[in-house]
Parts: structure tokens; sequence; C-alpha cells
């Protein structure tokens, strides 16, 4: 997330810009009112034209958190689990790994695919 340019007021819970100090709202300051406000619409703009409403964009982030957890401990599950002989010499057909019959369980299959992915580990 870009730097915060407002923030909540614990008092009230009024929103205002942050890092503006008095002496700085003068017309000819570096972070004046106004371009801070310009800002803040530029902000408010990008969020509006993902389409999704700051509570969706929660929902979302949280779901996604949720779902790299569960990969996470379904890749850790995979790493016992025995490599498939028929996945021998894939190196060069990333579509091949799909004629192994163990594919949903083989932790080979799976490092393969994330190689050919250009992933050389599933990250957080």
């Amino acid at each position: 997330m870009d730097e915060r340019l407002t923030a909540r007021s614990p008092k009230n819970g009024m929103p205002y810009l942050v890092g503006v100090r008095d002496h700085e709202q003068a017309i000819d300051g570096a972070y004046n009112t106004l371009k801070c406000v310009q800002a803040s619409f530029e902000a408010l703009a990008g969020y509006e034209e993902t389409g999704f409403s700051p509570k969706e964009i929660s929902i979302l982030n949280s779901e996604n958190k949720r779902l790299k957890l569960q990969l996470e401990k379904v890749l850790e599950s995979m790493n016992n689990i025995p490599h498939c002989p028929s996945t021998v010499g894939l190196e060069d057909d990333f579509q091949d790994f799909l004629g192994c019959s163990e594919t949903p369980n083989c932790s080979e299959c799976w490092r393969r695919a994330l190689e050919a992915m250009g992933e050389s580990e599933m990250k957080p």
C-alpha cells in the first residue's frame, strides 16, 4: 500500500490529512492543503477504479491470507510423498507432468510445475 494520506482521529473518528502542519498549509508550502487534497482524491479514485468497496477489499485480503496458509499446509503435507517415477525427464515439457497418474499427490510433479511457471518455491 502507498503511504497513507489520511488518518482518523482517535477522539471522534473524523478523517484528517497526515503530515500537514500549520506552517505547511500556505499555498507555497511543499505540502500545502490543496496538494494534499488532490493527492487524496487521486488515491480515492484509484480505490474506486478497482470496482471494490473498502469492505470488499478487506474481505478479499482476509480470504487471500487464508488461502495462502491453506496452500502452505497442503504443500508441506506433500513433502513426504514419494516421487512419482513417471515424471522422470519432464524438465523440457511442462504439459507432460499432467500424464503422471499421481500428479495431485506427487511432490516432484508439483515442484516441477512450480519451476515451469517460474516459481522456485511458494512464497507467503
